[in-house]
């Protein structure tokens, strides 16, 4: 395909943050803003791919979702991938 091939980027992560009103009982909570990063993110999908804008563009995009980039041990991401049903950690892709 010709054009620019660009990324859209939106990233998944919760902080550990047991004195937030909204933390689980583990204590992490989706703190940081990016829940409405991915709103931004899935409204540009949406528009992008509707067929008529589609075909006006030259070029391509990507869009994909990158899990947790703030730190957290690694022996907290472990028992998160094991007990929370979690597919993938930043720190093992």
């Amino acid at each position: 395909m010709e054009g620019p091939h660009i990324a859209l980027i939106g990233e998944l992560d919760g902080l550990s943050c047991p004195s937030h009103p909204h933390a689980t009982e583990k204590g992490f909570a989706h703190a940081c803003g990016h829940y409405a990063q991915i709103i931004s993110i899935l409204g540009a999908a949406l528009a992008l791919t509707d067929p008529e804008v589609k075909e006006t563009l030259n070029g391509s995009v990507t869009f994909f979702t990158v899990p947790a980039e703030e730190f957290l041990d690694a022996s907290v991401r472990a028992e998160v991938l094991e007990t929370e049903g979690i597919k993938c950690s930043g720190d093992q892709l």
